[in-house]
């Protein structure tokens, strides 16, 4: 994190904390309409409010662009304020796992039970793709492995093995691990000449080059941290007329960014446009000083203690609750089939409230106990985020 930024500064803090729920929401209602609806080409004669429906749950692919770039911002931070500490890699890497993991192997833990159930108690053939739907194009069986498991647990998953039984957005959280791995190893190499053991890592890439593609989206999020410092060391005056012009330039260019994404298929994947207008929105926001209004606070503290679990979790969850109300063919759009992809999001969110406050809740915790192991008395004070 940039050094010191002032109480009005870290307003802009807690509008990223708010546009993680918002990001993460988005990804749920994407999922849980696939699952629960039919897909809109099989809509006879939608109306514009339908259209809109469609619309508007459609961008849980674009909103982890929005993770990652935030992703970005927050460890490029956290990598470039430690990186010359003795033992930076056993610390930083203790911080970094136990944030994924004590919240990954719960999840596992919760999707195979999920998965399980509709599999073998419900027979629902959404589980084997029979549905049609796009998020569970096959059998979700041969998923659930051991092998996949801990393919899973070592952030392999996209790599070298599937995602765990259903839940598809996991992938993601092997981009992340690798991406905290290579930008701290390449701002040793390129800012401090120093060759990290870890820049072997890099070989993961060369498996997925979608991962690499994507580490794009990821840097842009890194280089708002350094432009943002940058703005925390220079004069205030007339920052925020400049933050104004800023924002509105990159929220009209992440409109425009994120609107080709779902209308124009005929032209080449707009992932890193959308999360370089979306750094640039947020750089804008930074400078401006937004207003701390209720709502956002209330959006922001969810998606500060409990995004992560909400992302990590809702599929299984809601892949199962699918299954047990809806038939064997996806609903149609009416006020039944609306009632019940509501039904479903709510349930997510609070049951991924509820896990979040037995698992991130104790990050610090967890990471005490392996500075403890692995660093010694002396180090496992030091809690980092």
């Amino acid at each position: 994190m940039p050094e010191a930024p002032d109480a009005d500064e870290r307003a802009a803090f807690v509008y990223m904390d708010a546009i993680r729920f918002v990001a993460a929401a988005a990804v749920a209602i994407s999922h849980i309409r696939n699952l629960a609806l039919v897909d809109y080409e099989a809509v006879q004669s939608p109306g514009v409010l339908l259209r809109a429906f469609y619309f508007l749950t459609g961008f849980g692919h674009q909103s982890v662009m929005v993770f990652f770039v935030l992703s970005g911002f927050w460890i490029a931070g956290s990598a470039v304020r430690r990186v010359d500490e003795p033992k930076f890699w056993t610390s930083y890497m203790i911080d970094r796992y136990s944030r994924l993991a004590i919240v990954l192997v719960p999840a596992l833990a919760l999707g195979a039970i999920c998965d399980l159930s509709g599999l073998y108690l419900l027979h629902a053939p959404i589980y084997s793709g029979a549905s049609q739907s796009l998020t569970v194009p096959r059998d979700l069986a041969e998923n659930l492995t051991p092998r996949v498991a801990l393919a899973n647990l070592v952030f392999l998953q996209a790599v070298a093995a599937p995602v765990f039984g259903s839940n598809s957005p996991l992938w993601s959280l092997a981009y992340e691990f690798w991406y905290y791995i290579w930008f701290p190893a390449l701002w040793l190499l390129f800012a401090r000449r120093r060759a990290s053991i870890m820049l072997v890592t890099l070989v993961v890439g060369l498996a997925a080059p979608a991962m690499l593609l994507r580490f794009v989206p990821w840097l842009c999020g890194a280089g708002l941290f350094f432009a943002y410092r940058w703005a925390c060391t220079t004069r205030k005056i007339g920052r925020r007329a400049l933050g104004w012009t800023v924002l509105l330039l990159g929220g009209a260019g992440l409109a425009v960014a994120l609107v080709l994404s779902r209308v124009a298929t005929d032209i080449p994947d707009v992932e890193i446009p959308i999360a370089l207008t979306f750094a640039v929105t947020l750089f804008g926001l930074c400078l401006v000083v937004p207003p701390r209004l209720g709502l956002v606070r209330a959006l922001g503290f969810y998606g500060a203690h409990a995004s992560y679990s909400f992302y990590v979790i809702h599929f299984p969850l809601a892949l199962l609750l699918a299954a047990a109300l809806t038939p064997p063919a996806r609903l149609t759009p009416d006020a039944h089939g609306l009632a019940v992809v509501a039904l479903i999001f709510a349930a997510t969110l609070a049951a991924a409230w509820l896990f979040s406050r037995v698992t991130e809740r104790h990050t610090a915790i967890l990471r005490h106990q392996l500075r403890l192991a692995l660093l010694g008395p002396a180090e496992s004070v030091k809690i980092k985020g």
